[in-house]
């Protein structure tokens, strides 16, 4: 197999676009002859409509099976089988396949995705059999992708009694620069912005906004990283420090909210909120005592005085005791 191109790879589907070529041999025994008597002819070219050729299917295909892929009925009669004077065949067919690959996105963006072209043939083993001549794909035409980085595995074959089994392993890990800048650096920014909300003065009115607007930010990162990973039981790491930052961003505006309604509530003009009237209460009953112990101290100091001074001053004294009870 030589590949050349990886044309997409789709996470959320769960489908692989190659474009491949591949090489068969085998022998037939019905197709040799002796140069001498042909003119010493070594090759000849048979059309694919007039001659045997191996019936080899995609196991994993999405959605046409076979290998012989072609546009038109001028591409079937115009495709041939090389054979030598031996018996030896030889037959070379590319086409776009569209396989099934399932994503392994748990450490997006720096996922590395496992996936396999594997070439069937439900004939009996032993009239057809299947033997991959490398162990590697052959990728010295490849083009690079803009999104992945392509890397060739093993080569594995599967003989069983109804079917043989050629599998091309496939390692696609992608190129992270591009989400790294425009989604992780982001959110990363983000999740320190949120936590300067408590940074703004609460009678500048500007601590609620902030906190919903990172709110919202977040979001819809949570929406755009929904949309480009699959729906699986394999949860990315990047998903749930997003929803970790989510919860923070939820709590952190809930606390602004609160901050700024004790800080309204505190207000000596309003007095509906029970803990408002407590401290009110609490700061009267403060400074009653206060008084009550400074008239109590100078009561005390003109003691010494004469008595009808004295008595003066008392009765002025418990006035002003009485009065200061009463308030």
């Amino acid at each position: 197999m030589t590949l050349y191109s990886i044309k997409d790879y789709d996470e959320v589907s769960g489908t692989l676009k190659v474009v491949a070529t591949y090489v068969l041999y085998w022998h037939d025994e019905l197709r040799n002859w002796n140069r001498s008597d042909y003119g010493n002819i070594l090759i000849m070219r048979t059309p694919i409509t007039e001659t045997w050729i191996p019936k080899i299917l995609i196991r994993n295909m999405v959605s046409k099976r076979s290998v012989f892929l072609f546009d038109n009925d001028v591409d079937t009669r115009t495709t041939f089988v090389r054979y030598t004077s031996s018996g030896q065949a030889t037959f070379m067919v590319e086409s776009l396949h569209e396989c099934s690959c399932s994503a392994e996105v748990m450490f997006f963006p720096f996922d590395i995705h496992a996936c396999a072209v594997e070439l069937l043939t439900v004939e009996h083993s032993d009239e057809i059999r299947f033997r991959p001549l490398l162990k590697e794909i052959n990728m010295a035409y490849t083009r690079p992708n803009a999104e992945w980085s392509v890397q060739s595995d093993q080569v594995e074959s599967e003989l069983s009694e109804y079917y043989s089994l050629v599998k091309f392993n496939i390692i696609l890990s992608r190129k992270p620069r591009f989400v790294f800048l425009n989604l992780v650096v982001p959110v990363v920014f983000l999740s320190f912005v949120n936590l300067l909300v408590f940074c703004l003065p609460v009678a500048s009115g500007e601590r609620a906004s902030m906190a919903f607007t990172v709110l919202l930010t977040f979001s819809v990162f949570i929406s755009m990283v929904t949309n480009i990973l699959p729906a699986s039981n394999v949860i990315s790491l990047f998903n749930v420090f997003l929803q970790i930052q989510l919860f923070c961003s939820i709590l952190i505006t809930f606390c602004a909210v609160w901050s700024i309604s004790q800080y309204h509530k505190f207000d000596e003009k309003d007095t509906s909120g029970v803990m408002a009237r407590l401290l009110i209460k609490a700061s009267r009953l403060y400074q009653k005592r206060c008084n009550i112990k400074h008239i109590q101290t100078r009561a005390s100091k003109e003691k010494r005085m004469p008595d009808d001074e004295n008595k003066k001053h008392n009765r002025w004294t418990l006035k002003s005791t009485k009065i200061a009870l009463m308030k």
